[in-house]
């Protein structure tokens, strides 16, 4: 016989993950929409650096064609710098509402489970021994009549 409360209990429980999944799909996609647009800035100005140095080198004199392309090296480097912190700090981000929304499904699952462990002990009046004996008392029986 199943208990309403258990399948309210059941159905509770599978929304609720449900709802962790979204939030894990949320996350994931934020955090990609995020190195997208990281990603795109950092393509599109190494490519404004690489075009602006090309140009550097035909301008004729040699030492400030130098001094230029170094400038626009360094502005490069800088660049890189810049992006590989901020994907370090995207990563350290999703990484942590990953293991707040994990934290949070784990203690859901937790307090249901425990729930239903509570609910069934209440549910199960007789003890197992109670049960256990008598079957294999009355099993010997049998065997010693035979």
């Amino acid at each position: 016989m199943i208990h309403q409360p258990n399948v309210e209990k059941f159905s509770a429980n599978a929304q609720a993950s449900i709802e962790h999944f979204e939030a894990y799909a949320q996350i994931s996609l934020s955090a990609a929409e995020k190195l997208l647009a990281l990603n795109l800035d950092t393509a599109r100005t190494l490519c404004e650096l690489a075009s602006n140095s090309g140009a550097q080198l035909e301008s004729g004199d040699l030492r400030s064609a130098l001094a230029t392309q170094g400038a626009t090296q360094s502005k490069g480097f800088e660049h890189l710098t810049s992006y590989l912190r901020e994907v370090s700090e995207l990563c350290v981000q999703t990484q942590s509402e990953v293991v707040e929304v994990g934290s949070r499904q784990f203690a859901d699952l937790q307090r249901t489970m425990q729930s239903m462990f509570e609910e069934a002990g209440k549910l199960s009046k007789v003890n197992p021994l109670e049960v256990i004996v008598p079957a294999t008392t009355t099993a010997s029986r049998t065997r010693k009549a035979a």
